[in-house]
């Protein structure tokens, strides 16, 4: 499932920002075709970091990753269910200046000046679409979808391709933790998983212990 959303194309500059949470890793939040033969792309990694790159003709390929700063999450990746913001900025460079890239996630800029010549197309892919590339689509929510500075406020039917308008059904399935005996829970969209290591017990839920706990159940045994 996916958006396909349209702005006027043509421009020297590249603007998207949007809010996404999730619990799964590896799911590309945008992408859009640039002039000449380029490409932007920006996705949650198969390690649950984000990663954007930025082709254009010519020009090596601009990537990056970006880890979790956020100071409310206790972890360094994007796919622990909170919201996070995206802003992007590309700026076209010219024949008497370099580009300019600006990624800020929840706060935190990563900026550079590269050198990049693109203009704009109309279509952009939000939380899929991407057939060609083969990318996974994402799977979680998003909100306040910004293109080319014009807040997405009605979804056109044309564009919405299986995505849920309206609501997020991101459930939380480690809290409470499901887990026994201090597991450690992780978790996606659909189910969670318990690491029972350095606990003693064993099963789904770390619910069986690894060792015998009396006597009168080893008697039983042998």
């Amino acid at each position: 499932s996916h958006l396909l959303l349209t702005a006027p194309g043509g421009s020297n500059k590249l603007r998207v920002g949007f809010h996404f949470r999730t619990y799964n890793k590896g799911g590309l939040l945008f992408s859009s075709v640039v002039n000449p033969s380029g490409r932007v792309m920006m996705l949650v990694n198969d390690d649950g970091f984000i990663e954007y790159s930025i082709q254009t003709q010519g020009e090596p390929e601009v990537r990056n990753i970006i880890t979790n700063r956020d100071t409310y999450s206790e972890l360094d990746v994007f796919t622990d269910g909170l919201w996070h913001t995206v802003e992007m900025e590309i700026d076209s460079g010219g024949q008497d200046r370099v580009g300019s890239i600006s990624v800020i996630v929840d706060g935190k800029p990563d900026q550079s000046n590269r050198q990049l010549m693109f203009t704009t197309q109309e279509e952009f892919f939000i939380g899929g679409g991407d057939a060609d590339g083969g990318e996974t689509g994402f799977l979680g929510c998003m909100r306040n979808i910004n293109i080319q500075g014009e807040m997405i406020d009605e979804i056109p039917s044309s564009g919405n391709n299986g995505v849920i308008n309206g609501s997020c059904s991101v459930q939380d399935r480690c809290d409470p933790n499901p887990c026994e005996h201090g597991g450690i829970c992780s978790q996606n969209y659909n189910t969670f998983e318990c690491n029972c290591g350095n606990t003693g017990y064993e099963g789904a839920v770390c619910h069986k212990s690894k060792y015998m706990v009396s006597c009168e159940e080893a008697r039983m045994l042998n």
